[in-house]
């Protein structure tokens, strides 16, 4: 087998073990935002009405000291 062959079979053994890998790491951050939507739903609708994603958070962080101490909480502040 040519070196070539090996650098292949080695590049595609990492991207398949990459890829059985990465499901498994956003899982804690996908909890740790349905725990943030169900603690701040009504403080991000009051506070950030229209903001989603980064903008959200942003808008969030920009507002903490208004939240509810539920949402501070949640929000690791």
């Amino acid at each position: 087998m040519g070196i070539r062959v090996k650098r292949v079979i080695i590049v595609l053994v990492a991207l398949f073990g990459l890829a059985l890998i990465a499901p498994l790491a956003s899982e804690p951050a996908a909890a740790q935002t349905a725990a943030q939507k169900r603690a701040c739903g009504s403080d991000a609708k009051k506070f950030c009405r229209g903001s989603t994603g980064d903008q959200l958070m942003g808008c969030m962080k920009q507002n903490s000291d208004k939240l509810s101490a539920r949402c501070r909480k949640a929000m690791g502040s």
